[in-house]
C-alpha cells in the first residue's frame, strides 16, 4: 500500500493561516493586556496551541483505540446502520467465530 505524501503547497497554506491567525491573537491580546510584553504573549501562545495540539491528539488516539477495539470484538461499524441489513459476509463471519468460541469452551 503506497502512502500518500503531505503536497508542500498544503503545508505552505496551513502555515500561513497559521501565522495569520497568531498574529491576529497577538494584536489583540496586546490591545487588551497592555501590560504584559510581546515577548511573554507569544509564549503564552506558543504554550497554549501546543496544549491544545496535544490534548486533541490525545483524544483522537485513544477514540481511535477505543474503536478498533470495538471492531475487533466483533462490533459493527456505526456507518453500517445506514443499510438495512449487515454487510455481506458478516453473518458468516460471526458464525464461524461462534464456532471457535464454542469449540474453545468459552461461554461469552
Amino acid at each position: 500500500m503506497k502512502m500518500k505524501t503531505v503536497q508542500s503547497p498544503i503545508v505552505a497554506k496551513v502555515l500561513l493561516a497559521s501565522g495569520l491567525i497568531s498574529a491576529f491573537l497577538m494584536y489583540f491580546l496586546t490591545q487588551l493586556l497592555p501590560g504584559v510584553s510581546m515577548m511573554s504573549l507569544a509564549l503564552y501562545l506558543a504554550l497554549g496551541t501546543t496544549a491544545l495540539i496535544a490534548i486533541l491528539m490525545s483524544v483522537v488516539i485513544i477514540s481511535m483505540t477505543v474503536r478498533q477495539f470495538i471492531l475487533r470484538s466483533g462490533g459493527t461499524d456505526t456507518q453500517w446502520l445506514w443499510f438495512p441489513e449487515d454487510p455481506p459476509g458478516l453473518v458468516a463471519l460471526r458464525n464461524k467465530r461462534r464456532v471457535v468460541v464454542a469449540a474453545k469452551g468459552d461461554i461469552t
